[in-house]
């Protein structure tokens, strides 16, 4: 392995111990700093019975430790992970994040990829015909790298450690930019469904739209 590999891998490991420590808090201590009884989670869990029992009291902030500020469908994202119960939900939850984690990174290449496709010109000088290259080829090792940083940086254990959902809406992102980078109605359907299921999680993604609509004048007007 040449050293960006060596690097990969270290923040891969570094990442699964980030997982390791989150599970250690939840199920092992009752520490001030996190617990099963004050993680963000319980909120998520508490919405995600509630939207399938209860969905008028979804915004009783006396139901919750900390209050749930979505919008309602977003309570049903969560409703599989509650109705396993808060112990089990809460480890198929963060299996579910770090698994997504991966998947990130394999959307990242994709978008590369068809931004390549797109612009015959671009400067860049990756090499991305099938997914491994990411980490065989040296042209590719800047995307290894980068992606590297981020799963050692302190939001990456946050969000485990306190049970954030950021690893999901980075998800919903990058499956829609990828769609809208795509021709064809259904692609950009597809993509403003997927922007549709992270602005739920994170209503300040609005804020992304009029960004969209420049990436489809672009590409309609090439």
């Amino acid at each position: 392995m040449n050293k960006t590999q060596k690097f990969f891998f270290l923040a891969f490991l570094i990442n699964i111990s980030y997982l390791i420590i989150t599970f250690i808090f939840f199920y092992g201590l009752n520490s001030p700093l996190m617990s099963r009884n004050n993680n963000d989670y319980l909120t998520f869990h508490n919405a995600g019975l509630l939207a399938i029992k209860d969905i008028s009291n979804l915004y009783n902030s006396s139901l919750y430790l900390f209050p749930f500020r979505y919008f309602p469908l977003s309570a049903y994202i969560f409703t599989p992970f509650s109705v396993l119960g808060l112990e089990v939900g809460y480890f198929v939850f963060q299996l579910f994040n770090f698994s997504l984690g991966m998947i990130n990174l394999y959307l990242i290449y994709k978008i590369i990829q068809i931004y390549i496709n797109l612009n015959t010109k671009s400067i860049v000088s990756f090499d991305l015909v099938k997914f491994r290259d990411v980490f065989s080829d040296p042209k590719n090792e800047s995307i290894l790298h980068q992606y590297a940083v981020i799963l050692i940086m302190l939001p990456q254990f946050m969000n485990y450690f306190l049970g954030q959902i950021n690893i999901l809406v980075s998800f919903f992102v990058l499956l829609s930019l990828f769609y809208f980078l795509k021709n064809g109605i259904r692609n950009d359907f597809l993509g403003g469904l997927f922007l549709g299921f992270g602005i739920l999680l994170k209503p300040t993604l609005i804020l992304i739209i009029p960004f969209v609509i420049i990436l489809n004048y672009n590409k309609e007007n090439k």
